[in-house]
């Protein structure tokens, strides 16, 4: 406030009413010119408080301005962070000098963005922002929608490199969130190196990951495939095929109007065979461990994006209304499942990465549960229409499985198991090799069946067993498969590399093949590539099928397992 004489206060007052006083006109002027101009009307001795208070009023809009429009202008942010940062702005009561200018912007900035930034680069977010909403409004006149793909791309590709750049050491870490928890990070990114060592070298998601659309939809499969070989070359040779990759889905139209987003479609989330990236600084070796991510995850996303867009038309074309808040999370559900990655609902959700820590692959074996039981049969979190086309899948994925068998078998007698009740079910076998053409989805089918009778039928000797069999005297039998014992098989087998070392070394005393562990074996299980280790198997029976055409199949996904038959007793 400030306190002019009554008779200046009356001048003023005349001045601003005549025009003397004009403020546009004031705005223009320099500080200097101004307060010489205010002079002649308030005096010397008051102008310089005047144009004080004028010049904080003024650059208090000016500024308040700018930054609510830099607020909205952000990409991605959501309304309610959004009017909590425009209300503090308009509760600002005097104009910020440079210095606190710059640490409320990056206040904003931090939380928004989720790190520290500079104001330099909340400046540079904030025009590339721009660029990507210009050329996102361009599409609807024509415009190239890669050319928003790539700068929406680009925007998201800086701040996650700002994220990266300041993420905490874990020492650091250590001093804020304490030793223990810290600790626990630092083993949970371990087993996730391991784990991304393990995947290296491999296309396994063709058959694996794949096997769903290969099985439903083989026109989207084969050209993705396709693709997926030709992204590795690329991604060899020094390309950013992620980037080209991603470009496409955010800049397609179902993208675009937001129906991925509703959908729950997982394009750009970390796949759970890759959850480390560390693997890809190793010199040379580095190169190809990064080439596989970008096959296997180009490969995911743009099966999930083809088959979105497929059911999304089909969806229309039967008059399905997309709009009612249910329909397009039950087809992202579809399609995500049909691709290898399964949910696990809002109460086990957040838990995924221990779960990812603890198992290999926890999704797919839940994409396996959705696809054979839970969607088709139980219809769970889906509509009629999604239940129906997943049922249909189911269908598809028999019958294939069926033929394939049936031509085995017809080609080379006993080639292929047809009991589910034995751990070959779903596998061809040649010499003591066998291969899964089931995508990894027999071992659950294996797993139900045994319960369900109560029996079992050994791999190796195909001899069928009772459950929980007991002798004449009411005991269990020695050695004999218990339920228990059969989900423990089932489970260990899905273990990830770290929690099978741990398994072997402090739980069963044993390896999966019921040998006696050793830290050369258990560190070799730790980072040796799962492509390597079957190579040696292949390499250490004689009577073992093709090498080459084993470890090639085995790259590709159809995972083999090479074992000598346990041979007959003598009948005494």
């Amino acid at each position: 406030m400030i306190c002019l004489p009554k008779s200046i206060t009356t001048a003023f007052r005349t001045a601003l009413k005549d025009g003397t006083i004009n403020p546009s006109k004031l705005s223009a002027m320099s500080s200097e010119e101004r307060n010489d101009y205010l002079a002649g009307i308030v005096g010397k001795d008051n102008a310089s408080e005047v144009n004080a208070l004028f010049e904080s009023k003024m650059l208090l809009k000016d500024q308040q301005a700018g930054m609510i429009n830099w607020a909205q202008k952000v990409a991605g942010l959501k309304p309610e962070v959004r009017d909590d940062i425009v209300s503090k702005i308009n509760k600002l009561q005097e104009a910020l000098n440079p210095a606190d200018l710059k640490s409320f912007l990056n206040d904003l900035a931090n939380k928004k963005l989720g790190t520290e930034v500079t104001l330099e680069e909340a400046q540079k977010i904030s025009q590339m922002a721009k660029d990507a909403s210009d050329a996102k409004t361009a599409i609807a006149n024509g415009g190239d929608r890669l050319d928003y793909g790539r700068k929406a791309v680009a925007l998201g590709n800086y701040v996650e490199g700002l994220k990266k750049s300041n993420a905490p050491s874990y020492l650091e870490q250590a001093k804020t969130d304490g030793v223990l928890k810290t600790g626990g990070k630092m083993i949970s990114d371990a087993a996730g190196a391991t784990k991304s060592l393990k995947a290296s070298i491999e296309f396994t998601s063709l058959f694996k990951q794949g096997f769903g659309t290969l099985t439903t939809h083989p026109d989207i499969w084969f050209k993705n495939g396709v693709e997926m070989f030709k992204n590795f070359g690329k991604s060899i040779g020094g390309d950013k095929v992620m980037d080209e990759v991603k470009s496409d889905v955010q800049s397609r139209p179902n993208a675009l109007n937001g129906n991925y987003k509703k959908m729950g479609l997982a394009v750009g989330n970390v796949e759970e065979q890759f959850p480390s990236s560390l693997p890809g600084k190793i010199p040379v070796a580095g190169r190809v461990f990064n080439a596989s991510k970008d096959a296997f995850e180009s490969f995911q996303y743009l099966n999930r994006a083809d088959l979105a867009d497929t059911y999304i038309k089909l969806a229309e074309k039967n008059g399905v209304d997309l709009t009612d808040g249910k329909q397009l999370p039950a087809i992202g559900k579809l399609v995500n499942s049909l691709t290898g990655r399964g949910t696990f609902g809002q109460r086990l959700e957040g838990a995924a990465t221990e779960l990812n820590n603890v198992f290999f692959s926890p999704r797919l074996a839940k994409a396996s549960f959705d696809v054979l039981l839970g969607q088709p049969v139980l219809g769970d979190g889906m509509t009629k229409f999604t239940q129906q086309q997943a049922a249909i899948n189911l269908t598809k994925m028999v019958v294939t499985m069926a033929t394939v068998m049936a031509t085995a078998n017809a080609l080379h007698p006993g080639s292929a198991e047809t009991n589910p009740q034995s751990s070959n079910f779903g596998k061809i076998k040649v010499g003591d090799t066998s291969f899964n053409i089931s995508g990894g989805n027999a071992a659950l089918v294996t797993l139900a069946a045994r319960l369900a009778t109560m029996k079992t039928k050994s791999a190796t000797t195909g001899k069928i067993t009772q459950l929980d069999a007991t002798g004449k005297n009411g005991k269990p039998v020695f050695g004999g498969q218990t339920v228990g014992s059969t989900l423990e098989s089932y489970l260990s087998d899905k273990l990830s590399p770290a929690a099978s070392v741990v398994n072997d070394l402090y739980i069963t005393g044993t390896t999966f093949q019921g040998t006696k562990p050793t830290l050369k074996g258990e560190a070799e299980n730790l980072a040796m590539p799962l492509q390597i280790t079957n190579a040696q198997e292949l390499q250490s029976d004689p009577n073992s099928a093709n090498k080459l055409l084993s470890i090639l199949a085995s790259v590709l996904g159809i995972t083999t397992d090479t074992y000598a038959p346990t041979p007959a007793k003598p009948k005494k």
